[in-house]
């Protein structure tokens, strides 16, 4: 802008941060407020910049924008929720690989922490409705092999098991997601443990194959991601399959799972020499599960995301560490189980049983 334009204007007068003076700052600050005040024509200005891009949908951005306040007005939501639904796409145009977080950060100073957090975490929300169907994880994680390995020597971790996340891929099988853990695991050695994820409710015997031959050590099953039962006859395949190859099975156990105790004990009817690790210690139905599975000492509880109360009513000899890296965190992780060593009076071996040995007595060494 041509600067005869603002001649009018009161301006500071310094030319360095460091000549200014308290009156120059006076001058800012009334423009600012003046500046400020006109936020909200600038904002709707901006909105109508969303008009005629449909990026492949049905509708433009901006009529996107006006259904979704619309949908949020009329189900009685409150006006700054109304707010955030009109301007939640608002950073399409500048920001298109990140426009979540610039629609949050425009109206962080303005609406509840609760709201800023629905704003800057709505691409991740809409994302579980599609990522997979790019072959990507559903929740919008991801953890690169590197970033790993190094996470692990942050940590004075020796090695990890990893498997991929809600990443079925094209055909729903999670092949070529294994395939990427297997190949992360030989490029690590002694580093990457691969275990391989299945969908029991989908055909599975050929990634299976191509995991085996790949060195897979273990499978992992989300019973809540995947929609099948623990008990159900697809499952029980899958892990007679997993027993026969002496590999254990990893199994979500966290939040979001239905009860769990009945489930697993009718599982182990039918497969009672599984080796099962129950995810987050169990805590979708902790007291239940504890109580189904105490008699099956190849039964174990990982420490990832989960509740020291219930760790501790654990006999150590049932518990492996975990993270659940990129979701937890391995000095969290570790945190929590020096807790529960403390809590729960564990000597030096229980702690270096749920460290290492508890695990690797299921799956043998680990070798680099």
């Amino acid at each position: 802008m041509a600067d005869g334009e603002h001649s009018g204007e009161t301006r500071a007068q310094f030319k360095a941060m460091t000549e200014s003076t308290q009156n120059d700052w006076m001058i800012i600050s009334q423009a600012a407020m003046h500046f400020s005040s006109e936020l909200p024509q600038r904002l709707e200005a901006h909105l109508m910049l969303l008009k005629g891009d449909c990026g492949g949908f049905q509708v433009d951005r901006l009529e996107h924008s006006l259904q979704t306040a619309t949908r949020a007005h009329r189900a009685g939501k409150d006006e700054e929720y109304v707010v955030c639904a009109l301007l939640h796409d608002i950073g399409d145009i500048l920001g298109p690989r990140n426009h979540a977080d610039i629609g949050a950060a425009i109206l962080h100073p303005y609406v509840s922490e609760a709201n800023h957090w629905m704003l800057a975490n709505h691409g991740i929300f809409q994302g579980y409705y599609f990522f997979h169907h790019l072959g990507l994880d559903r929740d919008g994680h991801v953890l690169a092999a590197d970033d790993l390995v190094a996470d692990l020597d942050a940590n004075a971790v020796n090695a990890a098991v990893a498997f991929p996340a809600d990443e079925p891929g094209a055909d729903g099988d999670f092949r070529e997601a294994n395939q990427r853990v297997a190949d992360a695991a030989a490029a690590h050695p002694g580093r990457i443990i691969p275990f391989c994820r299945l969908n029991p409710a989908a055909p599975f015997a050929a990634a299976l194959a191509a995991a085996d031959a790949s060195g897979a050590r273990g499978i992992k099953l989300h019973p809540v991601a995947q929609r099948f039962r623990p008990e159900g006859e697809e499952c029980v395949v899958v892990v007679r399959e997993a027993t026969d190859r002496g590999w254990p099975v990893l199994f979500h156990a966290g939040f979001g799972a239905r009860p769990l105790g009945d489930a697993f004990a009718r599982l182990l009817d039918q497969v009672p020499d599984a080796c099962l690790i129950l995810a987050h210690g169990g805590r979708g139905d902790h007291r239940a599960l504890a109580a189904a599975t105490a008699g099956h000492p190849d039964v174990l509880f990982d420490t990832s995301i989960a509740a020291l109360p219930d760790l501790v009513t654990l006999p150590p000899e049932r518990i492996v560490f975990g993270s659940d890296r990129p979701y937890g965190d391995h000095a969290q992780a570790l945190h929590l189980v020096g807790l529960a060593a403390r809590v729960a009076g564990w000597d030096d071996t229980a702690l270096r049983g749920v460290l290492a040995t508890n695990l690797l007595r299921r799956i043998g060494p680990v070798s680099a």
